[in-house]
């Protein structure tokens, strides 16, 4: 079983929908199995939020799968939020299928969880349509965090976009495989792709590789990666301004991935993410005020 959301044509809701999973295993470990089918008809338009919530427990696993189908001018602002423990595992899978002119947003948060999966895998299969993928994760811990995604130009004059960013602390582990393929035919296509990742002890590790598959030569595109951790001359100028060592920490790391949350739509929601990443930040302190 499962659940269907239509987005009837031509429609515009004034509020956004908002599903809440909340697993909580007890002392038993447990599997959840969530399906979840969003159709937008033709220039129908949909903001919609998944939460996926682990409370403490015993082992627990959830498996998710979330197919998405936006018909002809269609616009969907998707939001999917993975916030787990050290015994919770996630295994998500979104699928999209987008139709002429339509317009897909995904914005992917995970903080939290002891495996964590999401795998997107967008199909433009109409001309003009635009996709736009942007995530942010933060692992702490021993915490495992991969994202792996695809968007394929079937058709001409498409637009997609790709933008993740990682905080990665102790010895947690994050991955990004990010694949962008224009098919053979396709004319006018604009694809870019970047993730870039903040390693916040010497012993976290990143393994990132954003690619393209291209096959036309009448397109736009780039791609690229970056791997650091924070900069000595912006902690200096900081601290030359009066500004505590933890506190100057704090702005730098949080600014790395504010750009991203300060897009969603929902002001409560952005303002919980917010204050919650603060608060899982090694050096956080009183840093209420950045929000």
């Amino acid at each position: 079983d499962g659940l269907t959301i239509t987005a009837p044509a031509g429609k515009r809701p004034e509020k956004s929908l908002h599903l809440v999973h909340i697993s909580d295993p007890g002392e038993s470990e447990i599997s959840v199995y969530a399906k979840t089918i969003v159709v937008a008809k033709d220039n129908a338009e949909l903001t919609l939020v998944e939460s996926y919530l682990s409370k403490p427990g015993a082992a627990e696993l959830c498996t998710a799968v979330t197919e998405v189908y936006l018909s002809s001018g269609a616009k969907i602002d998707h939001l999917r939020i993975v916030e787990g423990n050290d015994t919770s595992n996630h295994l998500g899978t979104l699928a999209v299928r987008q139709d002429r002119d339509s317009s897909y947003v995904s914005r992917s948060v995970v903080m939290g969880g002891k495996l964590v999966r999401v795998g997107i895998d967008a199909h433009m299969v109409g001309p003009g349509a635009e996709c736009k993928l942007e995530g942010v994760y933060h692992a702490v811990g021993a915490e495992h965090v991969a994202h792996h995604t695809t968007i394929t130009h079937e058709d001409s004059h498409g637009t997609s976009s790709e933008e993740y960013r990682g905080l990665i602390d102790d010895r947690a582990h994050a991955v990004f495989d990010g694949i962008i393929i224009v098919d053979n035919g396709t004319k006018g296509t604009s694809a870019h792709q970047q993730n870039h990742n903040l390693l916040l002890s010497d012993n976290a590790t990143v393994n990132t590789k954003p690619h393209l598959e291209i096959d036309s030569d009448d397109l736009s595109a780039s791609h690229g990666a970056t791997i650091g951790s924070l900069s000595p001359e912006q902690l200096f100028f900081l601290r030359a301004r009066g500004i505590e060592e933890e506190q100057a920490r704090t702005i730098l790391t949080f600014s790395f991935v504010r750009s991203i949350l300060d897009r969603i739509g929902s002001p409560e929601i952005r303002q919980r993410l917010l204050r919650r990443i603060i608060s899982r930040l090694p050096y956080a302190g009183d840093a209420s005020e950045l929000v």
